[in-house]
């Protein structure tokens, strides 16, 4: 099966916070599913085969979900 835009997406730069840890990370998530958290600057997938969001200045919680 080949790799969609649709079904990769990199949250980059972010703050994320987990239940455990608040720490700058980027966030990988493949088919709708978190992949990997990784430091900023760490290699990535080819980024010209995902959808990117620019999430400097944002907290990004993984895996959560709005109770509205």
């Amino acid at each position: 099966m080949t790799r969609t835009e649709s079904s990769l997406l990199i949250i980059r730069d972010g703050v994320v916070v987990t239940a455990t840890d608040v720490l700058p990370a980027t966030v990988v998530v493949e088919d709708g599913r978190v992949r990997a958290m990784q430091a900023p600057s760490a290699d990535l997938p080819n980024e010209s085969d995902a959808r990117t969001i620019d999430a400097s200045g944002c907290y990004v919680l993984p895996g959560g979900v709005d109770p509205h």
